[in-house]
């Protein structure tokens, strides 16, 4: 038993670890190329939309995916992920619409001139990360190794690739290097629905 363990902590195991380190490594790797694109004032006001994305995320996502985890090493365990994923999906909508509806209150209290561009983009960011990340959990519990890395690999490398491109081809904003964020996360969202599709959530 311990050496299917330690087998498995450095063999397929190791994988999803390393997927998740690709997704912090892209937004790394291409923070210098995206500075020098967009020029420092532009680059601080993606900065500040990216802040908003990162708090809304721990709002919305309330660390549900490490409860899909949880609750499919029970009994049952594939039906009650994908409930817990339901859940999931209602919280982040819920939490995303109620910032969404108050930021014309909250962005010019934090310092924004409004609440559109880039800071609006990056609410719908956070609401659809929150999601895919309930997802991943549900096929991380599965194993599905291909499915966790496309879904990976659409809401990082291709995130950012696609975020430069709006960029230098059609117009050096923030609110338009957000947009590339977001419509890279709605694709890795859907094809997460796809494979980790969830079910109706008991009383």
């Amino acid at each position: 038993a311990v050496q299917t363990t330690v087998r498995g902590m450095f063999g397929r195991d190791s994988l999803y670890v390393a997927l998740w380190g690709v997704q912090l490594a892209a937004a790394a790797l291409f923070t210098p190329f995206t500075t020098r694109i967009l020029g420092a004032e532009r680059f601080g006001e993606f900065a500040a939309a990216a802040s908003i994305m990162q708090v809304l995320f721990a709002l919305a996502s309330l660390g549900l995916q490490a409860a899909v985890q949880r609750h499919y090493a029970e009994d049952d365990g594939d039906q009650k992920g994908r409930r817990v994923l339901t859940l999931a999906i209602v919280a982040a909508c819920v939490v995303t619409a109620a910032v969404h509806a108050t930021g014309p209150i909250w962005a010019p209290a934090l310092g924004f001139a409004s609440y559109h561009g880039a800071v609006r983009l990056a609410v719908l960011w956070a609401g659809s990360a929150a999601i895919t990340d309930a997802c991943l959990g549900l096929l991380r519990s599965r194993d599905r190794l291909l499915w966790f890395s496309i879904v990976s690999l659409l809401q990082s490398v291709v995130a950012e690739l696609l975020s430069v491109a709006l960029v230098l081809f059609v117009h050096r904003t923030a609110a338009m290097f957000v947009l590339g964020e977001l419509l890279a996360q709605l694709a890795a969202l859907t094809v997460a629905l796809v494979a980790a599709p969830p079910t109706r959530v008991r009383l």
